[in-house]
């Protein structure tokens, strides 16, 4: 608890105190992580509890305008706990662009045709496929117009709130 007691430091001798002052000199704060078994991937997550030095009986993000980014469907549990943490840093969360990019790996491992686990669609008669169909595949940020539209909404709400 090193950081209850030096607010907004941190006693590992790592990269954190360089970011942590990076947050507290940013106007707004984005945070998008990527996605492994329905949340957040554990570099993430470490950076998201490492905020605690910067909250803990001082709150140094307290109202700086917050976005999240998640690949996944809105309302995942990547996206609410992302949005929990900022929130418990007294962030003002503006906005957030979820379901905007997730492509899973079965759909480009060669095998999710026939994977059984995977997040390819599976026909009705629960046959395996010879192939996956390209109409299928997801087409990513770049092939997503309501993605870059959601995008473009999350950048106009932070720019009002910096104004």
């Amino acid at each position: 608890l090193y950081c209850a007691t030096h607010p907004g430091d941190c006693c590992y001798k790592d990269d954190w105190n360089l970011i942590s002052e990076k947050m507290k000199q940013a106007a707004a704060i984005v945070f998008g992580a990527p996605t492994y078994s329905g949340n957040i991937n554990a570099l993430s997550h470490a950076c998201i509890e490492r905020t605690y030095s910067l909250r803990h009986s001082t709150y140094f993000l307290r109202d700086k305008p917050a976005v999240v980014v998640s690949p996944n469907e809105p309302g995942n549990p990547a996206e609410l706990y992302i949005e929990r943490m900022l929130k418990q840093n007294g962030m003002k969360l503006i906005a957030t662009v979820a379901g905007c990019c997730n492509t899973a790996p079965c759909w480009h491992c060669g095998e999710g045709h026939k994977c059984t686990y995977g997040h390819v669609p599976k026909p009705e008669n629960g046959t395996f496929l010879d192939h996956i169909p390209e109409e299928t595949i997801p087409k990513g940020f770049k092939g997503s117009t309501e993605a870059q539209q959601k995008a473009r909404e999350a950048g106009l709400r932070l720019r009002e709130a910096l104004a």
